[in-house]
């Protein structure tokens, strides 16, 4: 899930972009943010519905076939939970960098 921070920053940057428009460095920064919820929803989705059970009389070949499927579906979500915390500190020094220059961009 994304921090809160993040998405004021998006709704902040929409808001502005509506009103009076944006800088180029504030057009990337919100270019990278909306890329980001995007993939952010997309894996949550996806792990709701990998959630999802149905239930039915299954043969035990079945029901191994299942459970290995949701031992890998595990692994994919740790591998990519991992991979977005990456994302997020990437994210984070992403927008430190945008609010310097938007400070410096503000000042001039």
């Amino acid at each position: 899930m994304l921090k809160k921070e993040k998405i004021d920053r998006i709704n902040h940057l929409a808001k502005k972009s509506k009103q009076e428009g944006l800088t180029e460095a504030e057009k990337e920064e919100q270019a990278v943010l909306r890329k980001e919820y995007i993939e952010n929803f997309r894996e949550q989705f996806k792990g709701h519905l990998n959630r999802m059970k149905f239930v039915e009389d299954l043969s035990e070949e079945e029901l191994a076939r299942l459970q290995k499927e949701n031992e890998e579906i595990r692994r994919a979500n740790a591998k990519a939970q991992r991979e977005q915390e990456h994302l997020e500190q990437s994210g984070e020094q992403l927008q430190e960098k945008a609010e310097e220059i938007y400070d410096k961009n503000r000042q001039n």
